[in-house]
């Protein structure tokens, strides 16, 4: 049976050229969940942008550097208030678009 961890996972990495001896350094390396999002409100505002847009789901992450969200093809970095709560603002658009 394997457990799964509900969250972050930071374990030691090393190597051994000869399965005896192994490094002493002990890099750690960090597992992540899977982003999931379950919600997101309101799913529509102007195309002058600006509008608050709010993100329920799971397992977001402040060490997560690539969270992004996309309007379209415009990129936005959000604002994170803690694991099952993002925060991104729309940016102005030339014509209706959706996130994603």
């Amino acid at each position: 049976e394997v457990e799964v961890a509900k969250g972050p996972v930071s374990l030691p990495v090393d190597v051994s050229i000869n399965g005896v001896d192994f490094t002493t350094s002990s890099l750690m390396y960090k597992y992540h969940q899977i982003v999931a999002v379950s919600m997101l409100q309101p799913n529509h505002g102007p195309v002058s942008g600006g509008t608050s847009v709010i993100l329920i789901g799971d397992y977001f992450d402040d060490e997560m550097v690539s969270l992004t969200c996309w309007f379209g093809k415009a990129k936005v970095t959000p604002k994170l208030f803690n694991s099952t709560t993002l925060l991104c603002r729309s940016p102005p658009s030339l014509r209706p678009t959706s996130v994603q």
